[in-house]
């Protein structure tokens, strides 16, 4: 199954306030498949926490519906409930030990696995009878992660999960989720630290203030465009990314070549000169 937003008279909508107030999101025509690892990504105010919010069911469309296995989130029905985990970006310290913060709520979800929570807690080097309140702010973020992938949900919404945790920890939250969320799990994850997760993405969400410019695989947008990782400056390049080292160069892919996708290199383009890039995609990739 897959996640899909259905349009009213052409958009979906939320807002804030009255309908008259400028929307957070409009025009989300969405299908994301199951079984991926999506990046969310877009500036302050795009609309990706809100979005999030909307898919974990704490708030529902102005205009518009969503459904998640054809169930509507905002419902908050059991049945949905169980197959999604939404670990926000403010995480929650209160008075218990770890094992016991997870012991009271994992059976509300079906999958969750004590055996991978405490292995995840020993991968991360938190302890696991150590008092929540009494983490550091990258121990507490660690403690709940593991808790968020132990739950093995169908669907894994992360909102910036890596602020705050160390680039040894960085790396292995990275392991945490490749090697141990849950059988055709999608996992989306929210974040402006795009270096944390790009080798983990094989799906890229962008919004912009409050629109979608792309939702595609990581195969399919470089069957459109190719990047090129050498020094001189091509006559073709649509974007440059200029580095110490090297350059990334965003070129059509004419050639059909196979190269490596640079996500932070994309973002840019798409920030900065995103006509060009949406006429390059021409929609053929928004799904």
């Amino acid at each position: 199954m897959a996640i899909k937003f259905a349009l009213v008279n052409n958009l979906i909508y939320f807002s804030y306030g009255v309908k008259s107030s400028s929307p957070i999101l409009e025009r989300l025509d969405l299908k994301i498949p199951e079984g991926r690892i999506c990046g969310l990504l877009g500036p302050n105010g795009a609309g990706k926490t809100t979005l999030l919010s909307l898919l974990a069911g704490l708030k529902r469309p102005s205009a518009g519906s969503l459904t998640i296995d054809e169930m509507t989130p905002f419902r908050r029905e059991p049945d949905f409930l169980e197959t999604l985990y939404y670990l926000p970006a403010t995480v929650e310290m209160t008075g218990e030990r770890a094992s016991a913060f997870a012991s009271a709520r994992g059976p509300f979800w079906p999958g969750w696995s004590k055996e991978i929570y405490l292995s995840l807690l020993d991968l991360f080097e938190v302890e696991s009878e150590k008092n929540l309140s009494e983490m550091s702010e990258g121990e507490l973020k660690k403690a709940h992660i593991a808790f968020a992938v132990s739950c093995q949900t169908r669907y894994l919404l992360l909102d910036e999960p890596t602020n705050g945790l160390d680039i040894s920890s960085k790396s292995l939250f990275r392991k945490a989720v490749a090697a141990h969320s849950a059988e055709n799990a999608t996992v989306i994850i929210a974040t402006h630290q795009i270096a944390d997760v790009e080798n983990l993405l094989d799906w890229l969400i962008l919004l912009d203030r409050g629109s979608l410019l792309l939702s595609s695989s990581l195969d399919d947008i470089c069957r459109t465009v190719c990047f090129d990782y050498g020094t001189a400056v091509r006559p073709d390049a649509i974007w440059v990314d200029q580095r110490l080292s090297r350059n990334v160069q965003i070129c059509p892919n004419r050639e059909g070549v196979e190269t490596r996708c640079c996500v932070e290199a994309l973002y840019n383009a798409f920030h900065h000169r995103k006509e060009s890039m949406l006429d390059l995609f021409d929609g053929k990739n928004l799904v």
